[in-house]
């Protein structure tokens, strides 16, 4: 395959579709129920699903240990990479990071020089961020991400996965969400 890589079978597909020990997952490890959202760091859309749809998932399925969520990086421009990169350096901070991110997409992607205002709202925050850039193992990290995404057929950001099935981004935010996995949930 691309890069050298082998082509991923169907068991590798299936593999994919949990969650991976290099994941940043919310919630317990054995809530029943797992979303995986593919999204980009400079996507509107997905700003708005972080800022409108993922509080409800959160009160009414993660923290009442029903459900795992997953972000895995489909960076959509090179702005959105360098954007990962820095969410990936935040470590255990990975959330508190994106957090900002989001909040602050606005105002880093309309700057005279995103690139450099996105990593001085990072380093605003309190987190490291310059010696992330070159750090390779992140850089690794987000292809992995790109590429289990390319596997998995996603063409869009946010693309959700919800047990298993892809559903790209579902209409009614939180409640068609929850009427989804009223539907399919375990």
């Amino acid at each position: 395959g691309a890069l050298g890589l082998p082509e991923a079978g169907a068991q590798d597909i299936g593999k994919l579709l949990a969650p991976l020990s290099t994941d940043h997952v919310m919630g317990q490890d054995d809530a029943p129920n797992v979303i995986i959202d593919y999204f980009s760091l400079t996507c509107p859309h997905c700003a708005n699903f972080h800022a409108a749809v993922l509080p409800a998932l959160k009160a009414s399925w993660i923290d009442t240990g029903k459900l795992r969520f997953v972000y895995r990086h489909f960076p959509s421009d090179s702005t959105a990479t360098r954007a990962s990169l820095l969410a990936e350096c935040g470590g255990p901070k990975f959330f508190e990071t994106i957090d900002v991110l989001f909040k602050t997409q606005v105002e880093w992607m309309t700057a005279a020089n995103p690139d450099d205002e996105v990593l001085k709202v990072v380093e605003r925050a309190g987190l490291a961020a310059a010696q992330c850039l070159a750090d390779g193992r992140l850089f690794d990290k987000v292809v992995g991400d790109v590429q289990s995404g390319r596997a998995l057929g996603v063409k869009f950001t946010p693309t959700l996965f919800i047990n298993e099935h892809r559903y790209g981004n579902p209409e009614g935010g939180a409640l068609g969400i929850d009427a989804i996995l009223r539907q399919v949930g375990r």
